[in-house]
């Protein structure tokens, strides 16, 4: 930095502390949402375990009601049905009346007791983090900034209650029933109320974390977190844009065509599942819901399976090193990274320093390893090259390079088009001191998910890391709209977590198709199309709620919506920034509701083609096995630290995720290519290979590369000499 000239280094300064600037207020709103996220959590489990461990009394007072009513329906006069109440009455009353107070003080599953007592151990630490940010809403409603004025202002009096004129806080409409009684133990409105000041205070930090959450409130100058318009393209851009945009999402560009047109494709939709009906043998309606019957899988043809094991048997024995070796010489992999200044590399021999590093960190060996294992490297030339050359922009662009290579092979064509992906996560063990670990309730531990884009063609376009505890769909359309490889799937699969009725809106108005794998799909609400007012389905009307769809809302934020997307198609803001703002119910966001009720029709239409189509249901399916297949695959490259990542620092955990696909998809491109020649020696020997044997393959073949190295055997070396006296 000395020899910089002064402008330079007060620029990079100023932009340093900036972007710190940023970081800091998204770290201290990420705290306070996962705080009370966890509170909510752990209040809910301590309440469960107070009412298991208080069942036999809630059993002693159920049997004292059931004498009571026993006495009550007892034959005779009123004063002997009333002598039999008394007699039923146990002898201390005001114990079983304090056990009911009890009880009814955690009735329908009041948890908030039980948050409070939490709240007590953070309170200071969150006032702290409190102070340190400024707050504005996002709307005109600035009820809960003042309430945040408020408990600062109010923070040491030692008073148990405060008196508040309810009109200055929105009368209070923040809260939920429940939380308004826990307030204030009432259960109506009044001007000026006393609320108990702990329990308000509580009450302010959960309305605030869950707005912060879905941008009502922001945080000027934080990233994440701040005015969600701001990176919205203006509104004159919008308008130059419009028409070319919607010419490439084959959408119309006035509200009032859009809507039209999509009351049709809901129209047509139900009345396509209701023609089909009777010939659809997998599809029944019981109780007013659609039940599938399970689909019998086909049995595996032995020609397949034999052939199969043909190319298993004849791929070369070769190690994982070696692989990355052949890569390297292939794709000259390493010439995409150097230093983070910018400049050419001067090590002299960087692309096998490179190979150690993709080993190290690709297979979650880590450098210490990795230099006993190699013994060319020392660990700290191997972490240099991590720390000071790898980006995650920079092993993105090399990872596309092997996927376009892996694209140029005729046997992935067998396997899919590369017109659709499909999405899914996987555990990976993180330490617990850092922002991004959660506890994961699958797995019972600290961790955080490896989110994979991955082709039908089996090779990983994109990866991400993200907390155990987030909705994984905020994620799904980072991967399609960053990936700049050869290979662009505009359908999208995964499994339940990949969906949401704001995700389905985002899917239609970003021309992407969004088929997920709906394991509750009887349970979700199938909105009747508007145009079947007074038409009575023959076959499939029970299935229809009464819920209306709010038509006007869509069209009246039309404009809106498009303007969110056209910013995410255009760069200006992340997709995952804007669904996970706009994925969390919020009683202000009007574009966040137009997004909702769009999301209620498309869901819809996809869950009548869904219940009609078992094709369509199969291919979901086989679409979902290849992510799954991928976890696995994943799993078996990067076997290194039992699957845990020994960093803290976000950026190093997200890079070993980018690293391990990068080794996973370098592979699978040397798996292909050796099937490729085995597949031709096979060729020339006679045997006919049909695409239906092709299909049978996977490039997740890890049987004939050794991951472990070498270990010779021999009596020869130095014995240990066992001494078992200590000097």
């Amino acid at each position: 930095m000395k020899n910089i000239k002064p402008e330079k280094r007060y620029a990079l300064a100023a932009t340093l502390l900036h972007f710190k600037l940023a970081q800091g207020l998204d770290d201290i709103a990420t705290v306070m949402i996962r705080w009370m996220r966890k509170m909510r959590h752990e209040a809910k489990v301590a309440l469960d375990e107070y009412t298991l461990s208080k069942k036999t009394e809630t059993d002693g007072l159920i049997n004292t009601l059931l004498g009571l009513l026993l006495a009550s329906n007892n034959p005779g006069t009123p004063s002997e049905r009333l002598a039999a109440i008394e007699s039923s009455l146990p002898e201390d009353k005001n114990g079983i009346i304090y056990q009911c107070e009890k009880y009814l003080a955690y009735a329908s599953d009041n948890y908030l007791p039980f948050m409070l007592k939490l709240y007590q151990n953070k309170r200071y630490v969150l006032f702290q983090l409190l102070e340190q940010i400024s707050l504005q809403s996002a709307s005109k409603d600035k009820s809960l900034e003042l309430a945040v004025t408020f408990i600062i202002k109010n923070r040491h009096s030692k008073q148990k209650t405060l008196s508040i004129i309810a009109h200055d806080f929105d009368q209070l409409s923040w809260l939920s029933e429940k939380w308004f009684s826990f307030v204030t133990s009432q259960k109506r409105h009044d001007e000026i109320m006393e609320v108990n000041k702990k329990n308000f205070e509580l009450a302010v930090f959960n309305a605030l974390a869950d707005e912060i959450n879905c941008a009502d409130i922001f945080l000027p100058g934080a990233n994440n977190y701040d005015d969600p318009n701001k990176p919205l393209i203006s509104w004159d851009d919008f308008d130059s844009q419009l028409e070319e945009y919607c010419n490439l999402i084959k959408q119309p560009s006035e509200s009032s065509d859009f809507i039209a047109a999509l009351q049709i494709q809901h129209y047509a939709a139900a009345k396509k599942t209701n023609d089909g009906f009777l010939a659809n043998e997998y599809l029944s309606i019981e109780n007013c819901e659609p039940v599938l019957k399970r689909v019998i899988n086909k049995k595996e043809d032995k020609a397949i399976t034999s052939f199969v094991e043909q190319v298993s048997t004849r791929l070369p024995l070769t190690n994982i090193v070696d692989v990355f070796i052949d890569i390297e010489q292939w794709l000259s992999i390493s010439k995409d990274f150097k230093p983070l200044s910018g400049f050419d590399s001067k090590i002299k021999d960087y692309d096998m320093r490179f190979v150690a590093t993709s080993f190290s960190y690709g297979c979650n060996v880590g450098p210490v390893q990795a230099e006993r294992c190699l013994q060319k490297y020392s660990r700290k030339q191997i972490a240099w090259l991590f720390n000071h050359h790898i980006t995650d922009y920079r092993l993105s662009r090399a990872t596309e390079k092997i996927i376009n290579a892996y694209n140029q092979f005729d046997l992935p064509k067998s396997w899919g088009t590369g017109e659709t992906g499909s999405v899914d996560g996987t555990y990976w063990n993180v330490y617990t001191n850092n922002l991004l670990a959660e506890h994961h309730i699958r797995y019972g531990q600290y961790g955080g998910i490896g989110y994979y884009h991955v082709s039908d063609q089996y090779i990983a376009l994109f990866s991400n890391f993200i907390p155990c505890g987030v909705y994984e769909a905020t994620y799904i359309f980072d991967g399609i709209i960053e990936n700049e490889s050869d290979i662009q799937p505009t359908t999208i699969h995964g499994d339940t977590g990949a969906q949401s009725e704001v995700v389905f809106a985002f899917a239609y108005l970003l021309a992407i198709q969004l088929m997920p794998r709906i394991r509750n799909f009887k349970h979700l609400k199938y909105y009747r199309p508007i145009m079947s007012d007074g038409v009575i389905f023959e076959h499939i009307d029970s299935i229809f709620t009464n819920d209306k769809i709010d038509w006007e809302l869509i069209e009246a934020h039309y404009h809106d919506m498009l303007r969110v997307v056209m910013s995410i198609r255009s760069g200006n803001i992340k997709a995952s920034t804007i669904l996970r703002k706009l994925c969390t119910q919020s009683r202000k966001n009007k574009i966040y509701q137009a997004f909702r009720e769009l999301g209620r029709v498309v869901r819809t239409m996809f869950l009548l083609n869904y219940i009609n189509d078992i094709d369509l249901r199969r291919l979901i399916q086989t679409a979902t096995c290849k992510s799954e297949e991928f976890n696995n695959f994943i799993d078996w490259v990067s076997f290194g630290r039992d699957g845990t990542i020994e960093d803290n620092l976000r950026v190093n955990q997200k890079k070993t995720i980018n690293f391990g696909r990068l080794v996973a998809n370098a592979v699978m491109l040397h798996v292909v290519a050796n099937m490729t020649n085995v597949i031709n020696e096979l060729t020339e020997e006679g045997l006919e290979v049909t695409e239906n044997m092709r299909n049978g393959l996977s490039p997740y073949h890890g049987g004939h590369i050794n991951r472990y190295g070498v270990f010779p055997l021999s009596m020869d070396r130095d014995k240990l000499m066992v001494e078992y006296k200590l000097n």
